[in-house]
Formats: C-alpha cells, sequence, structure tokens
C-alpha cells in the first residue's frame, strides 16, 4: 500500500513586510508609497516568523513596498 504525503503548510511565503517604497516604478505591481497603519510590530513580525518556522516553512521571500525602508528588517530577518 502506497503512503500519499500532502504538505501542512506553504513551502514558501511572499511577505510585503511593508508598503513604503521610495521609487515609483512603472513595471511594480504593488500599489506601494506610505507605510500601511496597520503593519506588523517587529514584535508581531518575529511571533509570526516562529509560527511559520513551526509550520516549517523553508523560504521567506521579504517584499514590499520597498522592504529596506523597513528600520527593523535585520532585526526580522535575523529571526528567522
Amino acid at each position: 500500500m502506497r503512503k500519499i504525503m500532502f504538505l501542512n503548510a506553504p513551502i514558501f511565503v511572499w511577505w510585503d513586510v511593508t508598503y513604503a517604497c521610495n521609487l515609483k516604478c512603472k513595471q511594480c505591481y504593488s500599489s506601494a508609497g506610505r507605510p500601511s497603519p496597520n503593519e506588523l510590530s517587529t514584535l508581531e513580525a518575529k511571533k509570526l516568523i516562529r509560527e511559520m518556522s513551526k509550520m516549517k516553512i523553508f523560504y521567506i521571500y521579504f517584499l514590499g513596498g520597498e522592504p529596506l525602508l523597513r528600520k527593523d528588517l535585520f532585526d526580522i530577518v535575523g529571526a528567522c
């Protein structure tokens, strides 16, 4: 008998960590510009990363806006 395996979570996550952006690229799909007022705090982002770790998510793509405009980006990435 062959056992069929299913994923319990996605393999990767595309995460728009901010909508802040200092550019106006014509090809951009995002309606970025200013940060969203409901963006996750650093603590909330780290909690989300812990939950994704428990789910065994393999890749996290940090997108935006411009992720490097988020002052705590390296703290968030470091939590990975």
